[in-house]
């Protein structure tokens, strides 16, 4: 629905170009409305009744801030009196609409006093109307935390700017005076609190660990017709609190206040990035402050990580210019906890090289202790203090909340600014904390550097005194001891020792090192770009090769008997009937794609009687082929499913890891070919998928292995789907190639519908570039089949979320083609007859080069030609008899020896067994 109102229309173009002028000559009026803005409230009003919150986020979140940067710039949107009656007058849409007009106002202007008593007049208003009338809508989570984060940031320079005393006209201070109680920090928490009440969410959090309710998995939503607004409020609130009592100093509570919240797994917090920031930087915060370093380098470390790894799609967002800053923020926070107790084991690489291209000099500063950095031992305290302080206190004052003093002043003073106060004090309790800290690193260096030293020797080494350092042994014990939120006392600590008599002997602690993960995970990148290279080469180096005998195989791609591209006759027809449709467009399709491609599609790959279709369990989207299809695949499943590791076959296209490391998750390897028998090593296969972890990803190519050519049994399957599902590990399919093996569609998705029927979950990525020979129109499918239907509706409105900032939509020619061919039986059936001409040619070629190799008396044995299927043979050459074959016949195929048999015809075969029985007689 979202398509029918778009901004980007020339007749939108004039319409804000003429409302822009007109503010421009008669400044702003509050009664005009432009007619974008007319047909914009329209339509947003309609949604909500609705309740259509897919459109109703596409509204708020890109045509709102379309509206605002080309027609408010500099001014207000109109008064929401100038568009109530567009509205039916409706009460609570011109709440939300004040809403976002004060959000705008702060955003682009500065709120007179007036208009800051006002807003606060609307939130209570508002709120009210959330805990104590009736509700009825759904919203978007980012609207309802932007209300949440909004009402606290309001909050925040309300208390800001009344302190600020020093120049205040007599007319604002008698409206201090006269609206004493807006903005007052217990009517800020009481609302905050009481959203939390009343929502029950803290009930509905832990009836859901029991199994009792459904709120994370829901994102919030209420999928049985019901309203979101005051539940999710209510959850958002939690960390509004935290944010609140941390801009106060009050950090214990403010992690009470969000204890109902497991920030250590996905919730709904983090469906709304802002969200997820604030949460975490303002938990990390707060545990710096309580002194629990450990807990908040885990979490600014994931978060770091996060953003690090996402950034890019948001870039486009109006938060975008937030999130960096939070983000470097975050990179000092993470620098001073890493200064106060260096775990770095906790830090991720990228994090980490991140930190040190940004911190890492300072760091350096923060954590020296010896002669050479500070001079002589009389001047090393000085020099510390002077240095480290300077750095702390920039570091701080740089990344700490904007303190607040939420009581007004006193009019009958003399009137000072003293918004200042709160930072000043916890600048010097920080500072405080930095002094007590300041031998500690000292201490640190050297023990862990000994396992044994006597208290004199350090003492001299320390410059202390041995009683001295009794009391810096034991500071630095409590300093790296602290309490969680459950009471009990944990350590930060990275070295532990005792003191025995006159010797401290250092607990010797052998952390994990995980030089073993990052060398597999860049040995795995370095594979991806030597096969990228391989075929780049190949490429090349065929395009370059002047010979008219030259033969390219490494490509997968089918050809003709002549060596053309083979364009399939059913495939032109529905392009003339395409062409001469009268009534089709080329508007924008939806972000999922043309509907009736996707409902052809899931019928193909899991038949027309699938349950799961009848069930509604299936979502479907519209993708850039098959690689399109499994890279948002790979996107869903690194945001939303806990276990980030996914196996790929050894060996598999090479494509499939650049799609898994792209979306974050870790690549590893389950065996499948055999070179001994040049099959299937099952056995392997069960004991690597057996052992992998819970959870984890399992890409399964469901016929026509690519580049093997070699593919379980049913019954090997059935093998396979219980290990699978026994182990709890996420099937996702590679169909590229349905009927390319068998010529039969339905026996070639029967590995799919193994899994498909047994109930539970999968993802399936189509590809029609080979069975329809659209190569170039990208066209191919996602299909994520669910346990339920509510699931499968979710998960669309993520899949929505991830294609959006991505490609927006996908291109519809292919897809109408697709659509067209297989909603016709007389097309379908000419399709499926092309199809099983173009099978029975290369298992043709695969027999006729297998007896041309056994007639030439070629050493080996060849059997596995014919064995194996699809497009595609494994051909046993190694790299240098390929190589071979490139310089002396000008054959070229990929180093691996994989031979695309859709490349040969009858007239090329003698020539490559020709090529093939000379290689292996020349080159061992």
């Amino acid at each position: 629905m979202a398509a029918n109102y778009e901004y980007d229309e020339a007749a939108g173009h004039y319409d804000d170009q003429a409302a822009a002028l007109r503010q421009q000559e008669v400044g702003y009026d509050p009664n005009f409305v432009p007619d974008s803005v007319k047909s914009f409230v329209v339509h947003l009003y309609r949604h909500i009744r609705e309740k259509n919150v897919y459109e109703i986020h596409q509204m708020y979140e890109t045509s709102f801030q379309t509206l605002s940067e080309r027609l408010f710039k500099d001014t207000p949107w109109p008064s929401v009196d100038a568009v109530a009656h567009y509205v039916d007058n409706d009460h609570v849409f011109c709440l939300l609409y004040r809403e976002m007009w004060f959000r705008h106002l702060y955003a682009r202007l500065s709120p007179t006093l007036k208009q800051r008593i006002d807003s606060w007049d609307n939130y209570c208003s508002l709120f009210q109307v959330v805990l104590h009338g009736v509700v009825n809508m759904q919203l978007p989570n980012q609207w309802l935390w932007d209300m949440v984060d909004e009402f606290v940031y309001q909050f925040q320079s309300f208390c800001q700017y009344r302190a600020k005393m020093k120049n205040k006209t007599e007319q604002e201070i008698a409206l201090l005076r006269q609206f004493d109680q807006a903005w007052n920090v217990y009517g800020v928490l009481n609302f905050l609190q009481a959203l939390v009440e009343k929502s029950a969410i803290i009930h509905i959090l832990e009836q859901e660990k029991e199994g009792l309710e459904q709120f994370t998995a829901t994102d919030g939503y209420d999928y049985s017709g019901g309203s979101n607004v005051l539940k999710v409020l209510g959850y958002f609130s939690m960390i509004g609190l935290l944010r609140v009592h941390c801009l106060l100093g009050d950090y214990h509570t403010g992690l009470k206040c969000l204890q109902p919240i497991d920030i250590s797994q996905q919730g709904v917090y983090t469906s709304v990035i802002g969200s997820h920031i604030a949460t975490i930087y303002h938990y990390g915060f707060a545990s710096l402050m309580l002194r629990r370093y450990v807990d908040g380098i885990r979490e600014f470390n994931k978060i770091l990580l996060y953003i690090y790894k996402t950034k890019q799609y948001h870039q486009k967002s109006p938060q975008y210019e937030q999130i960096l800053k939070k983000n470097e923020q975050m990179y000092a926070l993470l620098a001073i906890c890493l200064s106060f107790c260096p775990q770095m084991k906790l830090v991720d690489e990228a994090v980490n090289a991140q930190l040190r291209e940004k911190y890492g000099e300072k760091m350096g500063k923060l954590q020296r202790y010896d002669d050479e950095a500070y001079g002589d031992k009389m001047n090393r305290r000085q020099r510390f203090a002077d240095e480290a302080f300077g750095i702390y206190d920039e570091l701080f004052s740089y990344a700490c909340p904007k303190f607040i003093t939420p009581s007004a002043p006193s009019f009958n003073e003399p009137l000072v600014n003293y918004n200042q106060d709160a930072y000043r004090l916890q600048l010097k309790l920080f500072l405080s904390e930095v002094r007590q800290q300041e031998l500690l690193v000292g201490a640190r260096t050297f023990l862990k550097v000994y396992s044994t030293i006597s208290l004199g020797k350090l003492a001299n080494y320390l410059d202390v005194d041995e009683s001295t350092l009794r009391m810096i042994l034991i500071t630095y014990k409590h300093k790296t001891h602290a309490v969680d939120s459950a009471g009990k006392i944990i350590s930060n600590a990275d070295v532990d020792f005792y003191i025995d008599d006159d010797m401290v002997r250092v607990v010797d602690s052998k952390p994990v090192k995980r030089y073993g993960d990052f060398f597999l995970r860049q040995i795995v990148k370095l594979e991806g770009v030597i096969n990228d290279v391989d075929r780049i080469k190949v490429m090349v180096a065929y395009r370059d090769d002047p010979s008219p005998s030259k033969l390219n195989l490494g490509i997968g791609v089918y050809r003709t008997e002549e060596g053309k591209p083979h364009l399939l006759n059913v495939v032109s027809k529905a392009e003339k009937l395409l062409l001469n449709d009268k009534s089709a467009s080329k508007e924008y399709l939806p972000i999922t794609g043309l509907s009736e491609f996707n409902q052809l599609s899931a019928r193909l790959v899991l038949g027309h009687d699938s349950f799961a279709i009848k069930e509604k369990r299936v979502c479907t989207v519209q993708c850039l082929s098959g690689s399109g299809s499994l890279r948002i695949g790979a996107e869903l499943l690194a945001r939303f499913h806990h276990q980030h590791v996914v196996y790929l076959s050894q060996p598999t296209y090479g494509n499939h890891m650049n799609f898994f490391i792209a979306a974050g998750i870790t690549v590893k390897y389950y065996r499948y070919y055999d070179e001994t028998t040049k099959g299937l090593d099952f056995q392997g296969l069960l004991e690597d998928l057996g052992s992998a972890e819970s959870g984890a990803i399992v890409l399964l190519q469901a016929s026509s292995h690519n580049p093997t050519g070699v593919d379980p049994t049913v019954e090997q399957w059935e093998q396979i789907r219980q290990l699978i599902r026994q182990r709890g590990l996420v099937p996702f399919f590679d169909c590229a190639y349905q009927g390319f093996v068998t010529g039969n569609l339905e026996e070639d998705a029967q590995s799919i519908r193994m899994f498909v029927a047994d109930g539970g979950e999968c993802l399936i990525a189509q590809s029609y570039s080979k069975i329809m020979g659209l190569y170039g129109e990208r066209v191919g499918a996602l299909n994520v089949v669910c346990k339920a239907e509510d699931v499968a509706c979710r998960v669309e409105s993520q899949l929505k979320l991830i294609i959006r900032p991505m490609y927006s939509n996908p291109p519809i020619h292919g897809a109408a083609i697709v659509a067209t061919i297989l909603r016709d039986r007389e097309m379908y059936d000419e399709w499926t007859a092309e199809l099983k001409a173009m099978i029975v040619r290369i298992v043709n070629l695969r027999h006729q080069l297998y007896d041309a190799l056994c007639e030439r008396g070629t050493p080996g044995d060849w059997k596995h030609i014919v064995n194996q299927v699809g497009m595609f043979t494994f051909s046993g050459l190694n790299e240098d008899q390929v190589s071979f074959l490139t310089k002396h016949y000008h054959i070229y195929m990929s180093s691996d020896g994989r031979i695309n048999m859709a490349g040969l015809s009858s007239k090329t075969v003698p020539y490559l067994a020709n090529a093939i029985h000379e290689a292996l007689a020349s080159v061992p």
